[in-house]
């Protein structure tokens, strides 16, 4: 259909892009583990038990190579597509940065975890202004794949999770007060890195001239709002949910 690579910036990358952007990912499992470690400190310091991954690491390289692929490429390519191609491209009329972040919303909701909601959601921010800034789809994509590929393979070195879904141990109590500052420091630096990482890729790597676009006012009509409230209304239960789990309701 005519316009649809425009509306999924199909454009070229380029290499000195694309390294740049798998440097930022690198950086990023570092950054995200950090700022979701702090994250769950501080719901296990309101009172609730956070629970591990109930989906077991990789126990050989057969293995490995088969969660690279369903677990690292594919939701790279597919999420993409769908979040900061048919979602950003879709909500971006109203704005773009309206688009970045309804579309990152909708992308950290999609996963269901109170854990990891601000991490889901910041990375979702990230990718939705990697999109929008390079002007193409395949900047997030790279980002998402090797993003995904590098925290499988840490987890399989470092022996990874089980799959028992058992309770965390208590962050702060295992870490202490050093250790927590040590990893706010952490957090910190690494999130310094990402943003050298990010201005050299825009000012090396200029992106292409930003889309002239008066934002669009019209109301959304009753089947779009509609879909719209269902998908809340899903996404709700499961957070409830899993602050009811978290809570020891049950």
């Amino acid at each position: 259909h005519p316009g649809v690579e425009r509306a999924y910036r199909f454009n070229r990358l380029g290499m000195a892009r694309g390294v740049l952007i798998a440097l930022m990912a690198g950086v990023a499992v570092v950054l995200a583990n950090n700022a979701g470690t702090l994250w769950i400190a501080l719901l296990q310091g309101l009172g609730l038990t956070v629970y591990g991954s109930t989906t077991p690491s990789a126990a050989n390289l057969t293995e490995l190579v088969l969660q690279l692929i369903f677990v690292g490429a594919l939701p790279g390519i597919c999420e993409e597509l769908m979040f900061r191609g048919v979602m950003l491209s879709a909500f971006e009329r109203r704005g773009r940065m309206y688009g970045v972040v309804v579309s990152a919303a909708l992308f950290a909701l999609m996963h269901g975890s109170v854990s990891g909601l601000p991490v889901h959601f910041g990375l979702g921010v990230l990718m939705g202004l990697m999109a929008v800034r390079l002007d193409s789809l395949y900047a997030p994509m790279v980002f998402h794949i090797g993003y995904n590929s590098l925290a499988v393979m840490l987890d399989y070195a470092l022996g990874g999770s089980d799959g028992s879904g058992a309770a965390m141990v208590n962050v702060v109590g295992a870490l202490g007060a050093e250790g927590m500052a040590a990893l706010v420091l952490q957090t910190a630096m690494s999130g310094a890195l990402m943003y050298v990482l990010w201005r050299m890729t825009v000012a090396l790597c200029p992106p292409e001239s930003p889309r002239p676009q008066a934002p669009d006012r019209t109301k959304m009509g009753w089947q779009a709002l509609l879909v719209l409230m269902v998908a809340l209304l899903t996404a709700g239960l499961n957070y409830g949910l899993d602050l009811a789990h978290m809570a020891g309701l049950f």
